[in-house]
This record gives structure tokens, C-alpha cells and sequence, in this order.
């Protein structure tokens, strides 16, 4: 597993099967893929299987933003055909709530 970066304004994925349990507010993701070919298939889901954002890539040096700005439980790469990508979780909000014990600020 590649997630590196929890606690930060952003969480760095590089390769398939990374996941993150618990709850996450997400804002943006941001894939970059340098040695992407024309086709290569890239594809997020929450934690239960619902995607987020399947995308596919246009030739090298691909890199794409795609708005989320929703709370989603779980979420992992599910495809990642380019060797090398990285998928950058903006998690500006996150809080890791189940791990803790605590509720959500909003919600207390």
C-alpha cells in the first residue's frame, strides 16, 4: 500500500487497491500521470463500491482535477493503468472519526 500523507491538507495514492477507511470530505481530486498512453484507464470508488470518478487518459503527461466536495465512507483505487501515477486527495476537511471516538464538529 502506497497512501502516504494522511494527516496532511492532502492524502497521496500511487498504486491499485490503495484505500483509506473511515469517513473522508474530499473536495478535489487532482491525477497526475506522466507516462499515461492514449486509453489507460483510471477508476475511484468510495467504500462501498460506488465510483467517484472514472476517467480515461487522453495521452502522456495527463494530469486532471475532478470537484467532488462530499463526505464519502471509504474510498480506494480501483484502476490505475499507468505505472507510476499518483492521485492526490484534497482532504482539507478530513477527519478520521471512527478511529477516534469522536463525532463530527458539525454534528456535536
Amino acid at each position: 500500500m502506497a497512501v502516504t500523507q494522511r494527516y496532511t491538507p492532502f492524502i497521496k495514492m500511487t498504486a491499485a487497491d490503495d484505500q483509506i477507511d473511515g469517513y473522508v470530505d474530499i473536495e478535489y481530486l487532482h491525477l497526475v500521470a506522466k507516462a499515461a498512453i492514449a486509453g489507460d484507464d483510471f477508476e475511484f470508488q468510495d467504500g462501498f463500491g460506488n465510483t467517484i470518478w472514472k476517467e480515461v487518459a487522453d495521452g502522456a503527461n495527463f494530469s486532471k482535477i475532478h470537484v467532488v466536495k462530499h463526505r464519502v465512507w471509504g474510498f480506494k483505487i480501483v484502476t490505475l493503468d499507468t505505472a507510476g501515477a499518483e492521485l492526490y486527495v484534497n482532504n482539507d476537511t478530513y477527519r478520521d472519526w471512527s478511529q477516534r471516538g469522536g463525532k463530527n464538529e458539525k454534528e456535536a
